[in-house]
Order: C-alpha cells, then sequence, then structure tokens
C-alpha cells in the first residue's frame, strides 16, 4: 500500500499534469524531467526536515540522485505514452474507441511496470525464508522479541495452548514452586516496593519481620535469625515494604517452600542468559527488565518469605557517596517509617563485611525510628504464615505477593532437570542467541556452530523447554544473520553463476534495444499524443 501513500500520488499528478498536455516527444521528456526532478527534490526536502537529518550532505546526495531519478521516470512515461499512441494508431474504429484502448493499454503497461520493479526488488534483496531449529544448553545468552506481554497467568497459558493460540514465549516458568526469585536493581531512581495481600476467604495470616545489616547478595537468604530481633505482626490482610529511590535487591527464602502461580510483566523485549549454578546445582534464568516491571505471584502455600535489601550508597559527583536509607512499612492501615542511619567511618570492602541481625530499636511500634550500625547494606526479611486449622484446605491460592521494581536483572533459580507443565511453549518474533548451542538446524540442514558465533532472527517461532536450562527455538525464520552476515540467500544469490550470467544479458540486450528506440524517437520529437480530443 506504500505506492498509495499521498505524497507519492501528489508527485505522480504534478509528473502528469505537467508533462501530458505536450504533443511531441521531446517535449513530454523535457517537460517530465523537469516536473519529475523538482517534485523528488522536495519530497525529500520535506522528508529530511520532518525527520531531522537534513544536512549538507544529505542534500547534496538527493540533488544527484533525484537527477538519475527524474531521468528514469521522463523516460518511463514516454516509453508509455509511445505506447498509447501505438495503439490509437493502429486500432481501427472510432476515435473514441482508439483512445479508449490507447488508456486501457497505459493503464495496464503502468500497472505492469509497478508490478515488474516490485517483483524484481524482492527477486534481488528479499531473503528466503528457512526453517530454524536451535537447541540452546547452558550457559547461553541472547535475546527475544514478542508481540505481547509475556505472561498472564498459568491459566491463560494453559487455555491459549488448548486453543493452539499460544501466549508470547516467557523465558520464567509461570510456577515458583521449588524455585526462587532473585531482583537486583542497582539505579539510583528505583523505588522497589513489595505488597501482599490475603485473598482467601477463610484464615489468618502472621507475620514476622526481622532487620538485617551488611548482608551482600543473598546473604539474608541464609543468615541466621535472632528470635528476640523479630517483630509480630498479627491477623494480617495486608503488608507492603517499600524502599526510597536508591540501588536495592529483593529475594524470595528458599526455607519458606514458596509455592504458586507466577505472573512476570516484563515486556515484548528481553534479553536474557541461562547458566548453571555450579554451587546448587541450580539452573539460573536471568532477564533484564526496564523500570516498569512487575512479578505477580498467587501462593498455594502456607508459608511466604522474602527479603529488600538497601544499598546505602549513592552515586555523586565525582564518585559513589555513603547515604541514608528510608524503608517504609504498611501493615493493614497502619503506616512506619525506618531510616537507615548513614553509615560513619572508613568503607569496608565486601569480604570485611559480617551479615547479621540487628535490633530493630521498636520498629512497627513507633511510627519512625532510626536503625544505626550498618556499614553498606540495611534489609529486611519478611515471614508470612497461615495458622494452623482443622479446617483448612489446601491447594487453592492462599495470598498475593506483588513485586515492583525498577530496571535491572532478575533472576530465577530451580533444580536443573526435566520440563514439567510449568514450561509451556509459546511464540516469539525475534530471537537472538550466542553460547553453548547444543543444536542447530537450518533447512534441516545440521550446522555446527561454535560458542562465539552469534544468530539473530526474524520470524515466526515457537519457544519450548526441553529442560530447565535447555531452550528450543524452532520456525521460519524471514531473515537470518550470523555475526552480523547474512545466512538465508536472495532468489538472485541462490542461482549459480551461468543463470546470472544469462539473466542479465538477456536484460542488458531488451533494455539497450529499448533505450536506442525512444531515445531516437525523443531526438525527433515524434508525435506521441493519442487523446482524441486534442485530434
Amino acid at each position: 500500500m506504500s505506492a498509495f501513500q499521498w505524497p507519492f500520488l501528489a508527485m505522480a499528478s504534478v509528473i502528469v499534469g505537467l508533462s501530458f498536455g505536450r504533443t511531441g516527444a521531446r517535449n513530454v521528456f523535457v517537460a517530465a524531467v523537469v516536473a519529475s526532478y523538482f517534485s523528488l527534490v522536495a519530497c525529500d526536502l520535506a522528508i529530511g526536515m520532518l525527520e531531522g537529518v537534513i544536512s549538507a550532505p544529505y542534500v547534496l546526495e538527493n540533488l544527484i540522485a533525484d537527477a538519475a531519478g527524474a531521468i528514469v521516470v521522463a523516460f518511463v512515461l514516454v516509453a508509455i505514452m509511445m505506447a498509447g499512441r501505438g495503439c490509437y494508431t493502429h486500432v481501427r474504429g472510432p476515435k473514441i474507441a482508439r483512445g479508449v484502448a490507447a488508456a486501457f493499454v497505459v493503464l495496464v503497461l503502468g500497472i505492469s511496470i509497478g508490478s515488474t520493479v516490485f517483483h524484481m526488488a524482492e527477486f534481488l534483496y528479499r531473503p528466503i525464508p528457512v526453517r530454524l531449529d536451535a537447541i540452546l544448553d547452558a550457559p547461553v545468552n541472547g535475546v527475544i522479541g514478542t508481540k505481547g506481554v509475556a505472561a498472564d497467568g498459568h491459566r491463560k497459558r494453559r487455555r491459549a495452548q488448548d486453543d493452539e493460540d499460544r501466549a508470547p514465549f516467557q523465558i520464567f516458568p509461570s510456577q515458583i514452586e521449588n524455585g526462587s526469585l532473585r531482583w537486583n536493581s542497582p539505579g539510583d531512581d528505583n523505588k522497589f516496593a513489595v505488597q501482599w495481600s490475603k485473598i482467601a476467604k477463610s484464615g489468618r495470616f502472621d507475620a514476622t519481620i526481622e532487620f538485617y545489616a551488611d548482608c551482600f547478595g543473598d546473604g539474608m537468604n541464609t543468615a541466621s535469625s535472632v528470635e528476640r530481633h523479630r517483630i509480630g505482626i498479627e491477623d494480617l490482610t495486608e503488608l507492603s515494604v517499600s524502599l526510597d529511590a536508591g540501588p536495592a535487591e529483593f529475594g524470595t527464602l528458599d526455607r519458606a517452600k514458596t509455592s504458586g502461580t507466577m505472573t512476570t510483566k516484563f515486556g515484548s523485549f528481553a534479553m536474557y542468559s541461562l547458566d548453571l549454578d555450579s554451587g546448587s546445582q541450580r539452573s539460573k534464568t536471568t532477564q533484564f527488565v526496564d523500570k516498569d516491571a512487575s512479578i505477580a505471584v498467587k501462593s498455594e502455600g502456607r508459608s511466604l518469605g522474602f527479603y529488600l535489601n538497601s544499598v546505602l550508597a549513592s552515586t555523586s559527583n565525582p564518585g559513589i557517596t555513603a547515604s541514608g536509607r528510608t524503608a517504609t512499612i504498611k501493615a493493614d492501615s497502619k503506616t512506619y517509617s525506618i531510616q537507615a542511619a548513614k553509615p560513619r567511618g572508613t568503607s569496608k570492602t565486601i569480604g570485611q563485611l559480617a551479615c547479621r541481625s540487628v535490633d530493630a530499636v521498636g520498629a512497627v511500634k513507633r511510627d519512625r525510628v532510626i536503625i544505626g550500625g550498618a556499614d553498606a547494606y540495611l534489609g529486611l526479611v519478611v515471614r508470612l504464615n497461615k495458622r494452623q486449622e482443622p479446617a483448612s484446605v489446601y491447594g487453592v491460592e492462599e495470598s498475593a505477593l506483588k513485586i515492583l521494581g525498577g530496571n535491572g536483572w532478575v533472576s530465577f533459580l530451580r533444580p536443573a532437570g526435566r520440563k514439567s507443565s510449568d514450561d509451556p511453549s509459546g511464540n516469539a518474533d525475534f530471537v537472538a542467541f550466542g553460547g553453548n548451542i547444543a543444536s542447530l538446524d537450518i533447512d534441516k540442514t545440521s550446522t555446527t556452530a561454535r560458542p562465539l558465533d552469534e544468530y539473530h532472527a526474524l520470524g515466526d517461532f515457537v519457544g519450548s523447554f526441553d529442560d530447565t536450562a535447555k531452550v528450543r527455538f524452532s520456525g521460519i525464520a524471514k531473515a537470518l544473520w550470523k555475526n552480523g552476515g547474512r545466512e538465508n540467500p536472495t532468489k538472485w544469490e541462490k542461482l549459480g553463476w551461468e543463470q546470472r550470467t544469462a539473466i542479465l544479458t538477456a536484460i542488458f540486450s531488451a533494455l539497450v534495444a529499448l533505450v536506442g528506440y525512444v531515445a531516437k524517437r525523443i531526438g525527433n520529437n515524434v508525435e506521441i499524443d493519442w487523446r482524441p480530443r486534442l485530434r
């Protein structure tokens, strides 16, 4: 439909309007050259100004290219009018009927030339789609592009598969059971918030909150708890924990045995990596997310635990300086502010930090408290537990957890092994990958890939898991690149040199004959008008 956009129609109208009134071939040619040149230049300059790319080289390039283009357009117009004139001259009948026949010939030739140019460009430049089948084994990294938001819950994805209309592929599973979430957000302008709410009609939940100092990475996940430092909150329906702007980390507690459905909203473009954690023999899926990312968990378990850790530093000119941080806790209708005092004294290295539970000094008992003594980090661990009741129902969604963070890296660790129903397949429009490519087939031909090779493919693909650390992409690649070079050939590139030579010779011979014939009549300024009203 691009040929019917109004700028092109306007240029065509100007060229035809200024050229069609002439009767001689030379007159039509000169008028068409002038009209085409100024129309093309005006259009290119307007586009350059609208897109903000106007410059001296841009103007010079377009002036030269438009001059060549104007000559070609004028030559084609003269050739088409000559064909109409030939039809008008040689067809017998009334002038009106001959004029209609000539107009029909001109219309057919215009459409045929446009169609020929389109198919020739496609023949020369459009790559032939190829079937791609790639199996990626950890360690591997890449990019996935989808048309929609990846993951809208386990039920929706299951229903989409039943309807043979797969949802967008997501690199994260739809179940959090036997897995651990980690979210590292290093930006100074990011605000972390974790929101929990009870969704079961029956049952009562209690929470404990414990503060920790100088726990690096997921240190709070395994740090020892001190009973006298725990703060208890009973019979909760809603709990929110948030941090002010600054670097922060979130994670779920392995020992809490969290289970339930997990919904990720990471956008339609995902940078990911798959690795094997050597220490725990667990697969680790990591994805970079933007500032609008979120994770929602609907827990079926009776317990839920997570930590939120703040870095007591901020970037400034000329480097990083120590700073205080503020955490806000909302328990139902009550709000509490906990401030981490700015670290004092000399800074310590990561190896010198001692991860430890600290006294909350009355937090959640007073509206505002200050906790001091931390050298680099201050965080809190939240444990939520449902009370044991005789009439409890198992296997239903008990509570909901929503994590809102800034841009950064989200990781999910789970036992390495065979895939399960928690890893449904999904659609992808763009895939890029590099690393340990276990298997790669292009048009059913096996290809050996090196760890340093990088592949990019655009098309229609189905992503799935062979196991928790092995992902598979299969489908039709409309364009495929390896290390920046295109892999799928065009129809022209697929021809042999003998066939290319024969085609070029035939086209060149036909063009030479046509150009010579038309140029001779332009030089002689022969009459090419076929409109009966001018006769």
